[in-house]
């Protein structure tokens, strides 16, 4: 696992091209994740989506139905 931040300009999508370079004939699993100026006061949002995707959670569905699947 792999989690890249800092500030704007620093090479992190330079980084991100080489590794994939590098990974490119390796089996492998990339699950990519970027914030949103629209979910600012939600730090998982994209790691949830994800994994409310995965389970097969409709955004319909409340608390008890999600924990009860």
């Amino acid at each position: 696992m792999v989690l890249v931040g800092g500030e704007p300009g620093i090479g992190k999508s330079r980084l991100d091209g080489v590794l994939r370079e590098r990974l490119a004939e390796e089996p492998h699993l990339v699950l990519r994740y970027q914030c949103s100026p629209y979910h600012l006061h939600s730090a998982l949002y994209p790691f949830v989506e994800q994994f409310e995707r995965a389970a097969g959670f409709a955004r319909e569905d409340g608390a008890v139905t999600s924990w009860t699947r």
